[in-house]
């Protein structure tokens, strides 16, 4: 389905010109940037909410039954086992893979914000911009995007292995963190196996936000002690 692709690639192209549009709103100066707030509203927030609308837009409006057509199928409550199952298995997966392959790639950068963790904490509304942008609005917008939209293209044409893996890879890499990038396929991984498993769309966003938060959770307590 053509539409599927021109979905997938054109939320990732929005994501990138909504936050470069943001910055230029905001002046241009780099002010933005310098202010934890703003960088999660630029890097996080902004390009999920435009991937979601890209999403409904291209995909989902004019079609009946849309968001059911690209996964989210049944309710969250049911899905609410297998993805607390499959999100505490990803993160015990990638902190193995993580510790595994640091040696030989280096410990993964995350987030690169503009000032050290504990001092974004203490700047007004930070922790609950972060906390809602990584656990509730970046799990909907790229399992929509990368399980919804291009794994259901990529199966359409290859084997679930082959278009699970595609897909993952794919998804890893635009985090742009090399040394992350294995940990982070072996997650996108069993988001697959949960989303095949299920075939529903909910189960891998739970997954993911418990997943996000609970390395939200274990950055917090490392920064504190």
């Amino acid at each position: 389905m053509r539409q599927a692709l021109v979905a997938a690639i054109g939320a990732v192209l929005v994501q990138l010109a909504g936050s470069r549009l943001l910055l230029r709103l905001a002046g241009g100066d780099g002010s933005l940037l310098a202010d934890p707030s703003g960088f999660v509203l630029a890097f996080l927030v902004v390009p999920a909410l435009l991937s979601l609308a890209w999403i409904w837009f291209v995909a989902v409006w004019r079609e009946p039954d849309g968001w059911r057509r690209i996964g989210f199928t049944g309710q969250p409550r049911a899905s609410l086992g297998l993805g607390l199952l499959a999100g505490a298995g990803s993160v015990l997966l990638s902190m193995t893979v993580v510790a595994l392959l640091t040696p030989l790639l280096g410990e993964p950068q995350g987030p690169p914000l503009p000032v050290p963790l504990p001092v974004a904490l203490g700047r007004p509304g930070f922790a609950v911009l972060f906390a809602v942008a990584a656990i509730v609005l970046a799990p909907l917008a790229e399992e929509a995007l990368f399980r919804g939209v291009l794994y259901g293209w990529l199966r359409r044409r290859l084997s679930p292995v082959q278009a699970g893996l595609a897909a993952a890879l794919s998804h890893a890499l635009l985090h742009g963190d090399p040394a992350a990038t294995p940990a982070l396929t072996a997650v996108f991984l069993v988001y697959v196996w949960s989303y095949e498993r299920s075939g529903s769309l909910w189960v891998p966003v739970i997954a993911h936000s418990l997943h996000n938060g609970t390395i939200l959770l274990l950055a917090l307590a490392a920064t504190s002690g």
